[in-house]
C-alpha cells in the first residue's frame, strides 16, 4: 500500500472517509491524496435548452462560468478545512481539484494510486423525506463502482482504530486465485483477515479442500462458515460474523452478463444501497 486517492466533498461522510484514510496512511505509511471534482457538465443541466426562446445562449454561458468560478472557490475553501483537520491527526496530503465529469476525472487519478476512498450514504434508510431529494442522481459511489479499476472504500459511520478485514463470499463464487488476492491485499494494508463462506446447504468438498489449502498456507488466516438461511443480506446480522465489533465488510466484483455482481452473488447496488454496516471495501476482480 503505496498511495490512497481519497475522494471529498462536503458531507459529513466526507469527513467520516478522510479519518479512514488517515488511519490507513499512517498504519501503512502511505501517501493522500485528495481529489474534489467539479462536475462542469453537470451545471449545463439546468442551464441549456435544446433551442433558444426569448433570448440567447450568451447569459446562460457568464452564468457557467460564474458558477463554475463559485465552486472553485468552494473547492478551495473545502481543502482549507480539509489541510487544518488532516495537520492535527499528523498527516499531510497533496491536493487537486478536478473539472468535467466525476467518473472520467477519478479514473484518471485512480491509475497512480491504490486505494479510493469516499463518503457514502445509504439512500434506502434512515434518512429523513426531506433528504430524499439529494439521492435522484446517482451517488459517487453508484457512478464509480463497476467503472473504477482498484478497490473502493465506501464509508458510512466511523471507526475508532483499524478495523480487521472480513471477506465475504458465496459458496457459489468462491474463486481460489481472488482469496490469495484478498489476503495479499490485506497483508499490504497490514491488516487482520477473516473470511466467511455463505452456503445455502452443505458445504462442497471442493471448498473444503481448498479451506484446509489456505489454512496451510496462512496458519493465521480465520475462515468460518455460514448457513445463508442464518444472514441478514443487509446488514450481515450473524453471531460469528459480529463477533468482530472492529470488521470492515470486503466484497469482490465481477462482471456477469454486463452486471455488477458482489462475491456473495448479489448486485452490487443492492449491496451499497441499502447497506447498514459501517464500511464496505469493493475488491474489482477482472
Amino acid at each position: 500500500m503505496n498511495s490512497i486517492l481519497l475522494l471529498i466533498d462536503g458531507s459529513a461522510e466526507s469527513l467520516l472517509a478522510a479519518k479512514m484514510a488517515w488511519l490507513f496512511a499512517k498504519s501503512t505509511d502511505s501517501q493522500i491524496t485528495v481529489q474534489h471534482v467539479i462536475e462542469t457538465n453537470h451545471i449545463w443541466d439546468f442551464l441549456s435548452y435544446s433551442k433558444t426562446g426569448f433570448i440567447g445562449s450568451g447569459v446562460y454561458f457568464a452564468a457557467h462560468e460564474n458558477i463554475t468560478k463559485e465552486l472553485k472557490s468552494i473547492a478551495e475553501s473545502l481543502f482549507m478545512a480539509y489541510e487544518s483537520r488532516a495537520s492535527g491527526f499528523g498527516v499531510k496530503s497533496l491536493m487537486k481539484i478536478s473539472e468535467g465529469n466525476l467518473v472520467d476525472e477519478v479514473n484518471k487519478e485512480i491509475v497512480k494510486h491504490d486505494l479510493l476512498i469516499l463518503g457514502h450514504k445509504s439512500s434506502e434508510y434512515n434518512l429523513l423525506n426531506e433528504e430524499r431529494r439529494r439521492f435522484n442522481r446517482l451517488s459517487a459511489c453508484e457512478r464509480l463502482i463497476g467503472n473504477c479499476p482498484k478497490p473502493i472504500l465506501l464509508v458510512q459511520k466511523e471507526f475508532q482504530d483499524i478495523p480487521t478485514l472480513q471477506f465475504m463470499v458465496g459458496q457459489l463464487l468462491f474463486r481460489e486465485d481472488v482469496i490469495d488476492n484478498v489476503v495479499k491485499f490485506a497483508k499490504k494494508m497490514r491488516l487482520d483477515l477473516e473470511i466467511f463462506i455463505v452456503s445455502r446447504g452443505q458445504i462442497s468438498e471442493e471448498i473444503e479442500l481448498s479451506v484446509a489449502k489456505f489454512k496451510s498456507l496462512y496458519p493465521e488466516l480465520i475462515i468460518h462458515l455460514l448457513l445463508e438461511e442464518n444472514l441478514n443480506m443487509l446488514s450481515f446480522n450473524n453471531n460469528d460474523f459480529a463477533s468482530s465489533e472492529n470488521g470492515l465488510c470486503v466484497m469482490s466484483i465481477s462482471k456477469i452478463n454486463n452486471d455488477n455482481i458482489t462475491s456473495l452473488g448479489y448486485g452490487v447496488n443492492k449491496i451499497v444501497n441499502c447497506l447498514e454496516k459501517p464500511a464496505l471495501l469493493l475488491y474489482p476482480v477482472n
